[in-house]
């Protein structure tokens, strides 16, 4: 389980990294192609990416030994050594979880300090909460329940029109589910605390977000830019983080975003195509991901399927008695998939049937273990069952 643990942990890690630096290498020719939409859309690949190596890996069909003559065998079972842990790896997972655990404890205490600066928010007629200071606001909080919370000065600060925009501004955030964006970029933050990649790219990912708000508003109001663009010069910009959330932040340039309302807006093909684009991204990121999963082999060893396999020969004697019985081998296959020792577990009646499987088992060829890609030795337990002929019933003697 730790072992498997840690295989998954490596290769989710690898995953969503290379997701990462695809989408920073793309992130820039889609802004300026199709607009930053389809930009912020990019990110899509990186949870695509990861949950694509969580499913299950491509298996490998392995059939059992055909059934020969009268002898079965049946399929094999693994015997597992349950080694000891390396303590290596009790290391890496305790510092691994430690630090997921301090990294979700710090976004929580980022979450709670903020949510404290707003206590006592007064929620008004329209359903808006107003809080009692500046910094940071407007917002939007809650992923289950998003709530917009605006400025203790917000009426005085903007006008009319700077209001409508800033509310169009927080609304689209929630029609578009950015919190709940944010929360799934805060857990992979947590679980991959040790990858700097993952920080870097979230910081690029709350800019593409605002910069993808910015201009879905503008596509809105396209006559108020200006209106727009006083907006955000008035609103306090924030620098403490929101991790579950969406606010104002320094972290996104200011410059940025007032360059980017002076662009013309996409027409619906170039969007159309864009986001046909970023469409088949994320599905071939996330089948690659998937395909690059070192393919499974069933856990038990498997005799290879082959006619040229010998069945054990059921032993004349014990044949002309009609005697039955099965012996169970405990069989120790190389990593070529050769039979490098056999022993009889168990065998019933005993000693009658242990020779011809002995002798038979040794030139079986078995499809080996494999372990992060490659053929390891192993043991495998095998049910081997000797029938006999039922004797036929005798024909109904004719009376008549």
């Amino acid at each position: 389980m730790n072992a498997e643990l840690l295989q998954a942990l490596y290769e989710t890690t690898l995953a969503i990294s290379v997701a990462m630096l695809l989408v920073l290498c793309l992130r820039k020719p889609l802004l300026s192609r199709f607009g930053a939409s389809i930009a912020y859309a990019a990110w899509a690949l990186v949870p695509a990416a990861w949950l694509a190596v969580l499913l299950p890996a491509p298996r490998m069909q392995v059939t059992p030994m055909t059934l020969l003559s009268r002898v079965e065998v049946l399929q094999p079972a693994l015997v597992m050594d349950n080694p000891a842990m390396p303590s290596w790896q009790v290391l890496v997972i305790f510092t691994w979880a430690l630090g997921a655990v301090v990294t979700a404890g710090l976004f929580w205490w980022q979450q709670q300090r903020f949510l404290q600066s707003i206590r006592g928010s007064e929620l008004r007629a329209d359903g808006l909460c107003l809080a009692n200071g500046t910094e940071g606001l407007p917002a939007v909080i809650g992923a289950l329940r998003p709530r917009v919370v605006l400025p203790a000065d917000f009426d005085a600060r903007y006008d009319d029109v700077e209001q409508e925009l800033i509310l169009c501004h927080e609304r689209i955030h929630i029609a578009r589910r950015d919190l709940q964006a944010n929360a799934l970029f805060a857990v992979i933050r947590a679980l991959y605390w040790f990858n700097p990649l993952v920080h870097f790219a979230a910081r690029r990912f709350r800019r593409d977000q605002e910069l993808a708000c910015d201009e879905r508003v503008v596509a809105r109001h396209p006559d108020q830019r200006r209106s727009y663009a006083n907006a955000m010069l008035k609103t306090h910009m924030e620098s403490s983080p929101l991790p579950v959330g969406c606010h104002w932040q320094a972290s996104t340039p200011l410059k940025e975003r007032i360059e980017m309302l002076k662009k013309h807006a996409v027409n619906s093909k170039r969007s159309f195509a864009g986001a046909l684009l970023v469409s088949i991204l994320v599905l071939a990121s996330g089948y690659a991901a998937w395909a690059a999963q070192p393919v499974q082999t069933p856990r038990a060893n498997a005799p290879v399927t082959n006619e040229r396999t010998p069945a054990p020969v059921y032993p004349a004697e014990a044949a002309e008695q009609k005697i039955s019985g099965s012996v169970i081998l405990l069989v120790d296959v190389a990593e070529d998939g050769s039979v490098s020792n056999v022993v009889i577990e168990k065998s019933q009646p005993e000693g009658v049937f242990d020779a011809t499987t002995l002798e038979a088992v040794k030139q079986w060829k078995f499809q080996p273990a494999i372990k992060n890609g490659k053929p390891v030795t192993g043991r495998v337990r095998v049910p081997v069952t000797f029938e006999a002929d039922e004797p036929e019933a005798a024909p109904p003697v004719n009376q008549g």
